[in-house]
């Protein structure tokens, strides 16, 4: 399915400042495998006393074939700044990597800063949710396939991900995880249709999402602001499992529908339907008008949607908000009766009824009468 960019999205305000670790995590199981790793964990502007911390998901990320971690800051830090901890695993960095090896560091870092929430004297005592995530770019993109494949991790997600020995796209097949694969149209080194449209075929999650940003490479689509909005909204859904957090998901593809190619499978049909991405909004209708004075205002939704009903004035003053929620796909009608918020009767005259339906306005007229 073919869609479009349009990049209408509020980039997320930063709510966390971010603070460093560096660790040397020992694997016991491979004769003792120093595993170097940095950590970046959000710290609020006012700083909880160690019995009130707030406990934060992991992100473990798996770097791209020598490039350094560094060459991720932006991401890094619009994720750890929205309440995610970040692990980078520093090994493998050599011209000659050994993806197995990369996808074990993975996969223990995971498990050791997990345990660090219930270590006295770490920085990170009770601030470790015990919800972990798989990521990476590149050759860590396939790493992180291989480690989801045989591991206790939550959640997968590959930006521009490579193929890997042994092999990502076989390795797939046993991943059971949530993921979401996201790859550049524009991408010479690791093209979709040999690397990440593989991979994610194979995939075997209980639910995916495959995003392709055309115009996006293999060395910007870690810092681009879309792919980050996309990949919050997702981690959202993947964390709590809230119907609206899928819809606003969906909700932000939609809103940026052009250069996008989007494949989603496993989803709950309450959030995606039969199509995820036809206009929730079919039609808007007021009887009766002229209103004496109460009037039904009905709609119709081809799926499930953030709605919001509301009467303005003609200065553009909102006087009544008649809805604001979630509704189901369907037939809906509420019930205008010609008073506003504060149930104080309105003058006669013309005012707008504004429909939104995740993102977009329907506007009607209403006469009120006396």
């Amino acid at each position: 399915m073919m869609l479009t960019l349009a990049l209408s999205f509020a980039a997320p305000i930063s709510a966390y400042t971010v603070a460093q670790l560096n660790r040397t995590y020992v694997d016991p199981g491979r004769d003792n495998r120093q595993i170097a790793t940095q950590i970046y964990y959000p710290v609020p502007e006012t700083p909880s006393p160690r019995q009130d911390r707030v406990a934060f998901s992991l992100l473990v990320f798996g770097h791209g074939w020598l490039l350094p971690v560094s060459t991720y800051a932006t991401l890094r830090n619009e994720l750890v700044s929205q309440g995610w901890i970040m692990a980078f695993p520093t090994t493998e960095g050599s011209l000659f990597p050994d993806h197995q090896d990369f996808a074990l560091d993975l996969d223990f870092v995971a498990q050791s800063v997990l345990a660090e929430s219930f270590l006295g004297g770490s920085e990170l005592q009770g601030m470790v949710m015990q919800f972990s995530v798989l990521m990476g770019h590149s050759m860590g993109g396939g790493a992180a396939v291989l480690a989801a494949a045989d591991t206790g991790a939550d959640a997968l997600i590959t930006l521009a991900a490579a193929d890997t020995d042994p092999s990502a796209i076989d390795a797939a097949a046993e991943v059971t995880v949530p993921s979401l694969t996201l790859a550049g149209g524009g991408d010479s080194i690791t093209p979709p249709a040999q690397h990440q449209q593989p991979i994610f075929a194979n995939l075997a999650s209980e639910y995916k999402s495959y995003v392709s940003f055309n115009g996006l490479g293999h060395l910007n689509i870690y810092s681009d602001p879309l792919v980050v909005a996309v990949i919050l909204a997702w981690l959202a859904y993947a964390l709590d499992g809230e119907v609206s957090a899928l819809i606003d998901y969906f909700d932000l593809l939609e809103q940026n529908q052009n250069g996008l190619i989007q494949v989603h499978s496993g989803y709950p049909e309450v959030a995606v339907g039969e199509d995820a991405f036809t206009p929730a909004l079919a039609r808007l209708e007021i009887h009766p008008n002229p209103a004496k004075p109460s009037t039904t205002i009905s709609y119709s939704l081809e799926r499930p949607a953030k709605v919001s009903l509301a009467v303005y004035d003609l200065r553009g003053r909102r006087v009544r908000q008649l809805y604001q929620g979630v509704q189901a796909k369907g037939a809906h009608s509420l019930v205008f009766d010609g008073k506003d918020d504060r149930q104080e009767v309105l003058g006669r005259g013309l005012y707008l009824a504004r429909l939104r339906v995740s993102g977009r306005d329907r506007v009607g007229r209403i006469t009120l009468l006396d």
